[in-house]
């Protein structure tokens, strides 16, 4: 569960950066403004890719152990039949 949470953390980051970003921008024309709020809506867009590529990766993993340690029980429970 613990690798779940950490595959979390860049979401997480990105969304307080997404937030944070343009409050803590000084006040300044709408053009720079627009800069800060694209620049913020990169950091969630990062955060949120990195966090799906994570889950992924951590997710198949828990899949391919979970299939193999099926299979593997089906097979001693094969083999102890004989």
């Amino acid at each position: 569960m613990r690798k779940y949470v950490w595959a979390l953390m860049p979401f997480a980051v990105g969304w307080a950066l997404f937030v944070l970003i343009p409050l803590l921008a000084p006040r300044t024309d709408a053009h720079r403004a627009w800069h800060t709020v694209i620049l913020a809506y990169k950091c969630h867009l990062v955060g949120m890719v990195t966090s799906a590529v994570l889950l992924a990766v951590v997710g198949s993993h828990d899949l391919f152990a979970f299939v193999d340690r099926k299979l593997a029980e089906r097979e001693i429970r094969r083999i102890g039949r004989r």
